[in-house]
């Protein structure tokens, strides 16, 4: 019985610390932030994980209480930004937020990366931001890309540049301190 816990606990801590295997890699933003000067900051995406087509899109949100003064900083080829500026006064009186929008205009553009310069009026350092895929129909409408395709998500952590305010630790890190503290308790009662 002893033995068959044991190889259990090891082949679960196994699965727990593989990444997940999928047909398809995870279309996602990543960024780096930087600051550029007092409240002036820029972001830096790049986009994985998804075979831009032309027509394609994304755009991430801008909160209108933290954020003003968008710019595009960078115009890769093959993509046309446009930035909506976030509106703390919006339509009767209601808030909106902004989005910097990059609509790819050939197959296989330059992936980035794609620059934003803005004033944070937040606390601490600029985070992750909300984004979504698009396709641009013929129409002109705009479509979301299914989520097998791409869906969105939240930009991801920094690649490099200022690091998140709070590191959180490892879930796999947190289970195996665990698992390791009841086998500790284990062993020494017996």
């Amino acid at each position: 019985m002893k033995r068959l816990i044991t190889t259990g606990v090891a082949l679960l801590s196994l699965w727990i610390m593989l990444p997940p295997v999928s047909a398809q890699a995870q279309a996602s933003i990543t960024y780096d932030v930087f600051n550029i000067d007092g409240n002036r900051w820029q972001y830096d995406y790049y986009v994985s994980g998804l075979a831009i087509q032309e027509n394609y899109g994304f755009k991430v949100e801008f909160d209108w209480s933290t954020y003003s003064n968008l710019a595009v900083a960078n115009d890769p080829s093959g993509w046309d930004p446009l930035i909506i500026v976030p509106d703390p006064g919006g339509v009767m009186g209601v808030p909106e937020n902004g989005y910097y929008d990059a609509l790819a205009l050939m197959a296989d553009p330059s992936y980035g990366p794609l620059s934003v310069t803005f004033d944070w009026l937040g606390i601490g350092a600029p985070g992750a931001q909300p984004f979504e895929f698009y396709q641009m129909l013929e129409d002109l409408t705009v479509e979301p890309l299914p989520d097998t395709i791409a869906g969105g998500g939240w930009t991801s952590v920094p690649q490099n540049g200022t690091p998140p305010a709070v590191p959180e630790p490892g879930t796999g890190l947190l289970l195996l301190s665990g698992l390791a503290a009841i086998g500790g308790y284990l062993w020494k009662r017996k």
